[in-house]
């Protein structure tokens, strides 16, 4: 009677303690599944996906907060596209976009927020280059 415990063996209430689909994208890679969360937009490939991720997390803490400009710009290895596989030049612009969406004036640290559509709301504010905001969901509303 030995056998993997898959998702659907938990109580619903207790996987990702409350945040849907983290359990799934945790252990995906054991089930031989593709995380829904990387593998919604099929023209991204993993690498790029991994790297966006990255700059999710970790792009706060490359932001230009400093108006004088008097720090020095702050290296963060999590955000070389190398180490995701991808080739800096290939994808120019996509990093360009992420750097302009994480590592501007405004630090985006939303990381730690557990409720997927905030988080999911917050990342579209952030990832929209446009000055007017999105109305917020009702889910979002508490």
């Amino acid at each position: 009677m030995n056998r993997p415990i898959r998702p659907d063996d938990i109580d619903p209430p207790l996987v990702g303690g409350g945040d849907p689909g983290a359990l799934e994208a945790c252990f995906a890679h054991v089930l031989g599944e593709a995380p829904a969360r990387l593998s919604r937009d099929a023209a991204v490939s993993r690498g790029e996906a991994s790297l966006t991720e990255a700059y999710r997390a970790r792009g706060y803490l490359k932001a230009r907060l400093d108006p004088l400009g008097l720090a020095p710009s702050v290296e963060v290895p999590e955000l070389d596209p190398r180490r995701h596989g991808v080739d800096p030049g290939a994808a120019l612009a996509r990093i360009a976009a992420l750097e302009a969406a994480y590592c501007g004036t405004i630090g985006w640290d939303i990381g730690h927020i557990h409720d997927t559509a905030r988080r999911t709301w917050l990342q579209a504010q952030a990832e929209t280059h446009s000055t007017t905001l999105h109305p917020i969901p009702s889910v979002c509303r508490s």
